[in-house]
């Protein structure tokens, strides 16, 4: 009769490498992953050396609000400040403390401390949803009043944030690429960056109706923005000059408040700035999408209401669906001429247009 073989202490990973150890724990819950710490100092040392954290209690074994505090604080104790390059984290709020997002303030600290290049901050449960304990919930949006400081950032992704101060500004954050905002509030005056080169801020994101955000990124490749989108309501902003543009696609929705319905040439909203969009003179590729009776306008008005069209000889070819040749479009075929863009560049398409259609659609 064969004998059984003796039990042995030897830890049955011991003999894999790194690599796949690195592997298990990339398909582990956070809070598993974590647990794995008490295996042993590899264990430990490979979970320390980990460069990517997802902050995600939907993805947590137990997703209570208690225990995704007392995790998060042991993940920064066990972890220490090892870089990283990649951070996701859920924001939410609670009853009881409502409007502090402690937790969330906190982490967002700890990952600029570790070095972060890539920050996502989005919401976590709504209600209705029954594994984070929804009496203790509430669905508020995350308000983020302190600046960004870091020398690593190059990505931010914002998604149901408030921001509420005068200026939502990145100089302190001097290698930052792209910046993406959506479903955000947007209640700022000036968004500032001379290093970023991608500017998302897409679905619907709200804009001051008093007055305009002053966009000032002279570095930007690519934008993309929507404006009075679905049921946010705002002033389209005004986009600073942006030498270095190549693609835009700009959506004004009929919830933007540079809307009018009198077709007057005499009346006040009709001779104010309008939409000013000076900063897309330099596109190559331009996109531009606006809801019916929408007030866009081809010029800005200066200090010294020196008027200066926006497009420019950059564009090779103009595209305009429209549902009739009105005098709306022969404004914008004369702005386009006195920018030097011939009419054989021109191509013009009658057509029934709902308003998230490409009502002016320029390449």
């Amino acid at each position: 009769m064969p004998k059984k073989a003796a039990a042995s202490d030897k830890d049955p990973f011991d003999d894999l490498p790194d690599d796949l150890l690195r592997r298990i724990l990339y398909f582990l819950p956070g809070d598993d992953a974590l647990q794995t710490c008490v295996l042993g100092t590899r264990w430990r040392d490979i979970w320390r050396d980990r460069t990517r954290l997802r902050f995600d209690y939907e993805d947590w074994s137990s997703p209570t609000f208690e225990r995704y505090e007392k995790l998060a604080n042991l993940i920064i104790h066990v972890r220490g400040n090892s870089p990283l390059t990649d951070c996701v984290i859920h924001h939410f709020d609670v009853v009881d403390n409502r409007g502090t997002f402690t937790c969330t303030k906190q982490l967002i600290e700890y990952v600029l401390e570790c070095r972060v290049k890539r920050l996502v901050v989005e919401p976590g449960l709504y209600h209705g949803e029954l594994s984070l304990q929804p009496e203790n919930y509430d669905d508020v949006p995350l308000s983020l009043d302190d600046r960004l400081i870091s020398w690593y950032l190059m990505t931010i992704e914002f998604l149901y944030v408030v921001f509420e101060h005068s200026s939502l500004d990145f100089s302190d954050c001097p290698k930052l690429k792209t910046l993406t905002m959506r479903d955000c509030s947007i209640y700022v005056r000036r968004i500032v960056s001379e290093s970023l080169k991608h500017l998302q801020i897409l679905d619907e994101c709200a804009f001051p109706e008093q007055s305009r955000i002053q966009i000032y990124t002279p570095r930007l490749i690519s934008l993309d923005l929507w404006c009075g989108d679905g049921s946010s309501e705002g002033l389209t902003p005004l986009l600073e000059k942006m030498p270095l543009l190549e693609t835009a696609f700009v959506t004004i929705g009929h919830m933007c408040l540079d809307y009018c319905e009198c077709n007057d040439t005499s009346c006040p909203c009709c001779d104010e700035e309008s939409v000013l969009l000076n900063g897309l003179s330099n596109a190559v590729h331009l996109q531009l999408t606006a809801a019916p009776k929408m007030n866009v306008v081809g010029a800005t008005v200066t200090q010294e209401t020196i008027e200066q069209p926006i497009l420019c000889a950059s564009l090779l070819v103009v595209k305009i669906g429209c549902r009739k040749i009105d005098q709306g479009v022969r404004e914008i075929l004369k702005i386009l001429s006195t920018c030097g863009v011939l009419y054989k560049q021109i191509s013009i398409k009658e057509r029934w247009l709902h308003w998230d259609s490409s009502s002016s659609d320029s390449d």
